[in-house]
């Protein structure tokens, strides 16, 4: 009897176990077989009483806490909200790391439970550096090394300065940046507590060079200036020797700084540092400069009314403004090109009797000069000379070997030709009364040449009343 009251009041109470696990989020197989129905409730009933050990709580820096999980056999996983304010092990060790306010929770299955820790740190009582002299190279940085009281104070959140600038910088962290030769003080403060150390910053050797600009475009006359980019910082323009590369283009000053000359291009300007000790080459670097000239402002001529006779070159004299200009940056025109023309270089040939203008212009300025052809003056049937030599035949004139000369002053006529010149020269019947002049009066004359060998050169005729012609002779071989 007292067996089947105890089996009634078993089955009674599993009964009621299943119905209230029914209520409970948790997956179970329940089974109608006596103790295996009570033992599989009561294990996911304690599932579902999961609690911490503490479930809110205020932490000192440094300090640790050891959470517990109970109503369960399962392992939890532990995480916390925020690693800079306190961190909590697999074990569920929670270390507090700075001030605030934090979440630890605990996970087992679908159950989450959680502790809010509030972590204080205590206040600044001391400021101490390990190293009152630190000796830092150019270019480097170096982690301040504060001991702070009392030992738990995490987060001191001191401020920093440093008392120049120019040498040495100090960040939020402590952390020094070395900046030029020199000495500077490093101070830590917290409220009216204090310290401070000494940094001295000493120039490493040179490693490199370069340059942040490594081509730069200037205008005639315009001038540049770039520091040189070392590596240790700290090394000055004025320690380098400069050099270009040519100098029409561009000039260097010992600073460095680049004077653009009166003649496009392009020019290197280098910069070399030598070890003053051992003259040995420590680095060195080039940039390019791109000198082109600007926009002209105004030109003159050094004549403004220049004489010829027919036949007769001339070459303008010309300054610009700004300087640099050739006389073939311009365009030329003559009014007349009966009395006067202008050769692709920039010279001018007189070709008759008359006068005119002759007009240069660029970038919408415009100058002239007058040339007055001579009356009387010699002349000659050819501007140029074009000449065929053939090595198997002497007496070869090749094309247009001879020049008629019209003179109307009937003077003496003479030529000459340059030293070492590539042709030979002789006048025609009737034979001069010495060599190199025509008979006196002779109203017009013809100049034979004969091309000696391949090459350019120029026949000079003129009189003996100051009359000039210049003929360009050209020479190829057969």
């Amino acid at each position: 009897m007292r067996k089947s009251m105890r089996y009634i009041a078993c089955t009674m109470a599993a009964a009621m176990l299943v119905m209230s696990v029914q209520a409970v989020p948790a997956k179970a197989e329940v089974k109608a077989e006596g103790s295996r129905i009570i033992s599989e409730a009561i294990n996911l009933t304690a599932a579902t009483g999961i609690r911490l050990s503490v479930k809110k709580t205020t932490m000192w820096t440094g300090k640790s806490l050891q959470l517990k999980v109970y109503g369960t056999t399962r392992k939890p996983v532990w995480k916390t909200g925020n690693k800079e304010i306190a961190t909590v092990s697999k074990n569920g060790k929670v270390t507090a790391k700075g001030p605030g306010t934090v979440s630890i929770s605990a996970t087992v299955g679908n159950t989450t439970v959680v502790c809010k820790i509030k972590v204080r740190q205590p206040s600044v009582t001391g400021l101490k550096f390990k190293k009152k002299i630190v000796v830092i190279e150019q270019g480097k940085t170096y982690k301040s090394q504060l001991n702070v009281t009392p030992k738990n104070v995490t987060k001191p959140l001191v401020s920093w300065s440093s008392s120049s600038r120019e040498v040495a910088t100090v960040a939020g962290d402590g952390t020094v940046t070395a900046i030029a030769e020199g000495k500077a003080k490093i101070t830590a403060k917290k409220g009216g507590i204090s310290d401070y150390y000494y940094v001295y910053v000493k120039r490493g050797e040179l490693d490199s060079i370069s340059f942040k600009n490594t081509t730069v475009a200037l205008k005639s006359g315009e001038s540049y200036y770039q520091d040189v980019i070392s590596k240790p910082v700290g090394y000055a323009n004025e320690e380098f020797s400069w050099q270009s590369s040519n100098g029409d283009v561009a000039t260097v000053k010992e600073d460095g700084t680049v004077i653009a000359g009166n003649t496009a291009g392009t020019a290197m300007i280098i910069a070399t540092y030598t070890d003053p000790d051992t003259d040995k080459v420590l680095a060195s670097s080039y940039y390019t400069v791109n000198v082109s000239l600007g926009e002209i402002q105004d030109f003159s001529f050094e004549k403004s009314n220049v004489t010829m006779f027919p036949g007769e070159l001339f070459t303008p004299s010309i300054t610009t403004a700004p300087l640099g200009y050739a006389l073939t940056d311009f365009t030329w025109r003559s009014e007349n090109t009966g009395v006067a023309k202008v050769l692709s270089d920039g010279r001018v040939q007189a070709v008759g009797n008359g006068t005119t203008n002759i007009i240069a212009t660029r970038d919408n300025v415009s100058r002239s000069f007058t040339v007055n052809v001579a009356v009387g003056a010699l002349s000659a049937d050819k501007t140029s000379l074009n000449l065929v030599y053939d090595s198997n035949d002497n007496t070869n004139y090749g094309s247009g070997g001879i020049i008629h000369i019209t003179n109307p002053s009937r003077s003496s006529l003479y030529y000459t030709t340059p030293s070492g010149s590539s042709i030979e020269c002789s006048w025609a019947d009737p034979e001069p009364n010495s060599k190199g002049a025509s008979k006196d009066g002779a109203e017009s004359a013809d100049l034979i040449v004969r091309a000696g060998s391949a090459g350019v050169t120029n026949i000079l005729i003129y009189d003996n009343k100051g009359h000039v012609l210049t003929i360009p002779v050209n020479i190829t071989n057969k």
